[in-house]
């Protein structure tokens, strides 16, 4: 795929007291981090809803008066967190001073783009079908579901990969499948059989056309020490969600489970990630629309000025937090502090503190000390034979040497 231009350096972008800049550098100062006001602007681009016609989008106010290194920072930034198709559909949609000469050059990265979301949600549903012809059940995690449900269509979202899940029960039987039909697993399938490899990790990878399509299964959402179960059997958490993929219709997990779903990809991973956190304050704005609720009932968004986005943005932070179950501070220094290069794997020790401080229970603290001592996905990619004693003692070791996960 065609890269974007270099980014700009933000940090040598003009100073001026725009909406965006004066929130930033206020929100800045209130959690002792650098708060990018490109960063910031392009989570709340994210967010927002259809522009409400005659009144533009509320969101406009943080764009005024941007410069044309400003807006392609955006969508770099938009293009690192794979969120740029979405972001320049926003931008088209609405009265924005988006330079058109960005969009023009982007229009033919962006139609290969959404062909190629399209064609992942279609595979991953025709997966679905010859995986249950041979007596394997296996549902979409995200995907095109998510994509249709948030977005209005399963091309707006970009996707790398399938995320699906099955049973532990059947996840040899799935793994074999998979392999049958071309794909390749990142490890050697005796391990799926082995009673630590499925305690230790909840999903593997599988791979066809040279890494071009990559499936990713899980046989749960969560990890160990996170300490909450999610039943994702269909009919078992309130009715199923029908989801309108086109000429196709599928039947999707329920509200409840997609909110756990959703909670579930922000606290396993290792930063609060900005489509992820796009994605669940999305779901929770359609939850609140939703007859027979109200969780997270957001007002219409109306940012007249730098004072409403600072009220705005805190308040969705604290809702990030306490799903990832981090601080404040933490959750907005993942979102919108200032990056001139991409984010790096944490050190092993730095890693392993900050999940420690996540724990909210004895049995969670086990859980956590257990899984940073056990092998990880690496080392059983690495293994040259399938003893379990040489691979528990080869992990330790790299480990202790702060190795990264």
């Amino acid at each position: 795929m065609t890269l974007l231009p270099e980014t700009p350096d933000c940090a040598q972008l003009p100073e001026r007291k725009s909406v965006a800049h004066e929130a930033a550098s206020e929100l800045s100062r209130r959690w002792h981090c650098d708060v990018d006001p490109i960063r910031l602007a392009l989570f709340w681009l994210a967010i927002e809803r259809k522009p409400d016609g005659s009144n533009g989008i509320s969101v406009a106010p943080l764009f005024a008066g941007w410069t044309a290194d400003e807006w392609q920072a955006l969508l770099n930034a938009a293009q690192d967190e794979t969120m740029l198709t979405w972001i320049v559909h926003q931008l088209q949609v609405s009265a924005l001073n988006c330079p058109q000469k960005l969009l023009t050059e982007l229009a033919p990265q962006l139609s290969t783009r959404r062909q190629w979301n399209r064609y992942l949600g279609l595979a991953a549903l025709d997966l679905c079908q010859k995986l249950a012809a041979q007596g394997v059940d296996v549902q979409i995690l995200k995907g095109a579901p998510l994509s249709a449900l948030l977005y209005g269509d399963a091309s707006l979202r970009d996707v790398r990969d399938i995320d699906l899940i099955v049973s532990q029960h059947d996840l040899t039987a799935a793994a074999r499948a998979l392999e049958a039909m071309g794909f390749k697993c990142q490890v050697d399938l005796h391990w799926l059989n082995t009673r630590h490899f499925r305690r230790n990790l909840r999903e593997v990878s599988f791979h066809k056309l040279g890494g071009a399509i990559e499936v990713d299964l899980h046989w749960r959402v969560n990890n160990g020490w996170v300490g909450k179960s999610v039943n994702l059997k269909l009919n078992d958490n309130g009715p199923v969600t029908q989801i309108d993929l086109g000429k196709k219709v599928m039947r999707w997990f329920s509200i409840e489970q997609a909110l756990a779903l959703s909670d579930a990809n922000i606290i396993n991973s290792h930063h609060v990630e900005m489509k992820a956190s796009v994605d669940r304050l999305r779901l929770a704005e359609y939850v609140a629309k939703s007859p027979g609720y109200s969780k997270h009932d957001f007002p219409r968004l109306q940012f007249s000025d730098a004072m409403s986005v600072i009220e705005a943005t805190i308040r969705r932070i604290d809702i990030m937090a306490q799903i990832a179950h981090l601080t404040p501070t933490e959750s907005a220094r993942d979102l919108f502090s200032r990056l001139t290069i991409p984010k790096s794997e944490p050190r092993f020790f730095a890693l392993w503190a900050r999940h420690l401080r996540r724990i909210r229970s004895v049995s969670q603290l086990v859980a956590l000390l257990l899984a940073a001592i056990s092998p990880a996905l690496q080392d059983y990619m690495r293994a040259k034979n399938h003893g379990f004693a040489a691979l528990f003692v080869r992990a330790l070791s790299r480990k202790l040497r702060n190795q990264v996960r």
